[in-house]
């Protein structure tokens, strides 16, 4: 049996809904475009990332979103793996906040998924 890991194309998703989003992270990680994040990014540790409100489009950084959840104080967020390093957040992972309610928006720019030909296969095939 052969096995293809290529990708063939990605699609973006700008300022997605959550009930959207969280059924691409369900499937798989994927790209997460946040704006400008900055300072505070950087020292996140085991806080929840919010956007600053004066956040503009001039830079952009991109993190892997590898799940969601919920802190104990009954606050959503996305989990992240950032490119920093096992020194950043917690681990090299981090949490920022996920806006549940719609026409919100997202803490994110845009996502972006892989478009892998056949993938994913139906229960019939695998």
């Amino acid at each position: 049996m052969s096995i293809e890991n290529s990708v063939d194309d990605f699609a973006y998703l700008t300022d997605p809904d959550d009930d959207e989003f969280r059924a691409f992270v369900r499937r798989q990680p994927v790209i997460g475009i946040l704006r400008n994040p900055g300072f505070e990014f950087s020292r996140i540790g085991s806080r929840i990332y919010r956007s600053p409100l004066d956040s503009v489009d001039r830079a952009f950084h991109q993190v892997l979103i590898i799940g969601y959840g919920f802190d104990s104080n009954n606050e959503p967020y996305w989990i992240i793996q950032n490119s920093h390093g096992d020194g950043w957040g917690v681990g090299g992972f981090g949490h920022v906040h996920r806006r549940i309610r719609s026409g919100q928006g997202s803490e994110f720019f845009a996502v972006a998924y892989p478009i892998i030909r056949g993938y994913p296969r139906s229960k019939d095939e695998a």
